[in-house]
């Protein structure tokens, strides 16, 4: 049968091969690979990355492509302050990708009801990492369920800890906005990023990103996302593209609500509390405020 367009496959021989028919959108288009070429370069702007690898599954999705590619027979060590940093556990368990892993868990600070928890102590992560030389330390720079923040002094002294022993520093980076702050500047090696939330902002939309330098992202990250079919659907792919165009505006405005929203809430006498981290009565407002300038 003859092809519609005579430019484009004239006998209309090709026309079930998804590698030469151009009639249908596809991952293999050339006007596809053009959009997401242009999307890699507005993460890399947007986190200063020297190299991205842009995933169709969310954050998860890049949690998984790094833990099985660099933690498979490695010395691990875990910082967990909540569920989705657990999740680095369940993910190398499930795989059997390791069987020795240190676990650094939140700890409860005193006696009330409900007590407030805090990411372990720097000196005993430090110390666990010096003792155990793991290969490969996993973190959440803000926990997505809890909303526990590692400072950035914090992540500072880990990385530096584990470089001493020559370990990787791998951070989940899916809550904390680069128009803020930033894992990476703080020493991590990789970072996992969730576009779902701050890139799109609307709910319309899965994905993620691995950022990182390009000897560690075009080798065993990519061929990850390759082995496994890793390609992110068109649509989803444009509003990625339109999305990052206004990420900064949109995150500084929706912060600025916010923050004015608490802060006109704060005292009302129906209210027992109030509780926004970058608030003043926010009882860790030091902690929020030496992380960020703003909660988001």
């Amino acid at each position: 049968m003859p092809a519609l367009l005579n430019s484009v496959d004239p006998e209309g021989l090709e026309e079930f091969s998804v590698v030469f028919t151009d009639r249908s959108l596809n991952h293999m288009s050339a006007v596809f690979q053009e959009v997401m070429r242009d999307i890699s370069t507005l993460l890399k702007d947007v986190y200063n990355a020297d190299a991205v690898a842009v995933v169709p599954g969310g954050g998860t999705y890049g949690m998984e492509a790094v833990a099985r590619q660099f933690a498979r027979g490695a010395e691990v060590l875990v910082v967990r302050n909540g569920w989705f940093s657990y999740r680095w556990s369940q993910i190398i368990e499930s795989g059997d990708l390791t069987g020795n892993a240190t676990v650094m868990k939140a700890q409860m600070q005193g006696n009330s009801t409900p007590a407030p928890f805090a990411p372990s102590p720097i000196d005993d992560v430090v110390k666990a990492i010096e003792t155990h030389k793991p290969q490969v330390v996993f973190a959440p720079h803000v926990e997505t369920s809890a909303g526990v923040i590692l400072p950035d002094d914090y992540i500072k002294q880990m990385a530096e800890a584990a470089h001493a022993v020559g370990a990787l520093v791998l951070a989940d980076d899916a809550m904390a906005t680069p128009v803020f702050s930033y894992a990476k500047e703080c020493g991590a090696d990789i970072a996992i990023i969730s576009t779902t939330k701050h890139v799109d902002g609307q709910g319309r939309m899965l994905g993620g990103a691995i950022c990182g330098p390009k000897e560690l992202i075009r080798g065993p990250v990519e061929a990850y996302m390759k082995h496994t079919g890793g390609a992110m659907n068109p649509f989803t792919a444009w509003t990625h593209l339109k999305a990052l165009e206004t990420i900064d505006l949109r995150v500084r405005a929706q912060a600025d609500a916010a923050y004015k929203i608490a802060d006109a809430l704060n005292g009302h006498p129906k209210l027992s509390a109030v509780r926004y981290p970058t608030h003043p009565s926010h009882p860790q407002h030091a902690l929020a405020t030496s992380h960020a300038p703003s909660a988001g």
